[in-house]
């Protein structure tokens, strides 16, 4: 789990969390991680992350873009677990990376509050029958366009 102690990120624009750190699997980024990392600009997940923890992004004011390395799935992401304000007051936030909406089991209140640039926020289907019952973007904490 990436944790965010070293705090090494609050100058950087962009960042790009490895699969593998200190030889094990990277599964998630935890609460508050990148908090208040006012320079960051985007985010590149690895496939592996399926956990984002609560306010893990929340005050990235310039944070634009997160993506997924995920080529099967078009970027989607297999993140189970969305956390309470994960991306808010993320102002510039133009786009998230799809979620698997048959894999998503929890989405955080207010996740993307304050998120006034992003337009959308997909939940592509995977595989398994079911479909998302996120579908009021309010319920989202998401006041996008």
């Amino acid at each position: 789990m990436l944790d965010g102690t070293q705090r090494h990120f609050l100058k950087t624009t962009d960042a790009v969390v490895e699969g593998f750190a200190d030889g094990k699997k990277t599964v998630g980024i935890a609460e508050g991680a990148f908090a208040d990392c006012v320079e960051l600009m985007s985010v590149k997940l690895p496939v592996s992350v399926t956990e984002i923890g609560a306010r893990a992004f929340s005050g990235c004011l310039a944070l634009k873009t997160v993506v997924c390395d995920n080529p099967i799935l078009g970027g989607a992401c297999f993140v189970v677990s969305v956390g309470e304000y994960a991306f808010s007051g993320c102002g510039s936030l133009e786009s998230v990376p799809a979620f698997a909406a048959d894999k998503l089991v929890s989405f955080g209140q207010y996740a993307f509050s304050g998120c006034g640039s992003l337009r959308r926020c997909h939940f592509r289907q995977t595989g398994a029958a079911g479909k998302s019952t996120l579908t009021d973007r309010h319920s989202l904490g998401w006041n996008g366009k």
